[in-house]
């Protein structure tokens, strides 16, 4: 007899809500990653941005704002639902960011005033449902267009604009999800434990196979598995039966950086340059470290989607060599001082790699890069085997609903009814 009902692959934050939902259920389940803690991959590499689709705006068809706006506004109630309880958003919310509009941008200040309209519009929408919120508010404005910062070069970025696109504080936000997936006595983690394959057995069940923290070979059988894996996800869908990868699909390998936030960083604020290979700064007023990306110096490489590459591996796990990190240090820097001739030297407190899916073999630069689209169906299935595409961060808590729906034929869990301000 199997010791799980059912299996989780992946202990990002997909995976993670996906286990809560299926213990609430009353499932046993199992949750297998390679890395030695949860929430500790893309789940936490990046800025924490909870998305309005505000940088989708090169999508014309609007398919990825709207799914970005439906994402955003469930993203918090649909995590309370799965916790059971409410939560006080402002102690995990990071104040909105400033788009700045690059002259070179893909596209100009008034195609974007016209397209962030119809999101707003989207938003006051959604706000009609009071089960609804974004990070428990409901701004009556998603953007205004506001003066150029002082501290910007004036010939190079033509159009300011405040938005209430927020983030959240990853590393406060996922200690709150370790807690209840470590709290729940149904959830069993393997941690250091390494997918190998997945396949029909016998009776019902599906087997994974795996390599554990001890290098020993092990079988975990369950009825039910949910694959949520980040870059490794396709191959295993493969081995159930559910299709190829798309031939346009890639990945590339990214760095982001933590920096010492000094005064400068400080009275910048958060800031995205919009709509091309640029970059963005988070910076949190509790915290002594700003998350620091200039786009072009923190793509190492763009390939065809395919295993893992072995030079690829050693940055992912933490193992960055130094002239990797000089080199990161310094190109960003550069980036980022085209825009802000005053940008000070970064003074590194850590730098990380993470893996980019996406459609597409044409960078973020390219008018019809995959990147400006994440609109496709998060749920397939086979049988007891299920794939969840997060696509981003922001589309977790309403993907965890999805499954739960396609598992189980009903969602159990509500948003709460709370009125949040």
């Amino acid at each position: 007899m199997a010791l799980h009902d059912a299996i989780v692959m992946g202990a990002g934050i997909q995976g993670c809500l996906s286990a809560l939902m299926l213990a609430k259920r009353g499932l046993r389940v199992a949750i297998v990653d390679q890395r030695d803690d949860v929430l500790t991959g893309a789940s936490l590499n990046y800025e924490g941005r909870i998305h309005t689709g505000m940088l989708y705006a090169m999508d014309r068809s609007f398919a990825t704002a709207d799914r970005m706006v439906q994402d955003a506004v469930t993203f918090a109630p649909a995590i309370e639902a799965i916790l059971g309880e409410p939560i006080d958003w402002a102690r995990y919310r990071l104040p909105g960011s400033r788009y700045l509009v690059h002259r070179d941008s893909n596209l100009k200040a008034e195609s974007l005033q016209q397209f962030w309209t119809q999101i707003e519009t989207r938003f006051n929408e959604a706000f009609e449902d009071p089960s609804l919120h974004y990070l428990g508010q409901r701004p009556p404005q998603m953007f205004q267009e506001t003066a150029i910062p002082k501290e910007a070069a004036s010939d190079i970025i033509t159009a300011a604009f405040d938005t209430a696109e927020a983030f959240v504080d990853q590393v406060a936000f996922n200690a709150l999800i370790r807690r209840a997936v470590e709290a729940d006595s149904r959830i069993e983690l393997f941690l250091q434990s390494r997918v190998a394959g997945v396949a029909q057995h016998q009776a019902g069940q599906i087997r994974i196979t795996l390599t554990d923290r001890n290098k020993q070979k092990m079988a975990l059988d369950a009825e039910t598995v949910v694959n949520c894996l980040w870059e490794e996800r396709h191959g295993f869908d493969q081995m159930m039966g559910l299709g190829v990868r798309k031939a346009d699909e890639s990945l590339r390998l990214k760095f982001s950086l933590l920096v010492k936030a000094d005064p400068f960083l400080r009275k910048l604020g958060s800031v995205i340059i919009t709509h091309g290979a640029y970059g963005s700064v988070v910076v949190d007023d509790t915290s002594p470290t700003a998350f620091v990306s200039w786009y072009p110096a923190c793509v190492e490489k763009l390939i065809a989607a395919q295993a893992i590459p072995p030079e690829w591996k050693s940055p992912l796990r933490g193992v960055i060599p130094e002239d990797v990190q000089t080199r990161l240090l310094r190109d960003n820097w550069l980036g980022f001082q085209q825009i802000f001739p005053e940008f000070p030297a970064l003074k590194p407190h850590l730098i990380k790699a993470g893996v980019i899916v996406a459609h597409g073999r044409q960078d973020i630069d390219h008018p019809n890069s995959g990147l400006h689209e994440r609109n496709e169906e998060p749920i397939a299935s086979n049988g007891g085997f299920y794939s969840v595409s997060t696509s981003k961060y922001t589309s977790s808590g309403r993907n965890t609903l999805a499954l739960e729906r396609r598992i189980f034929g009903d969602t159990k869990l509500r948003v709460s009814n709370l009125t949040h301000r």
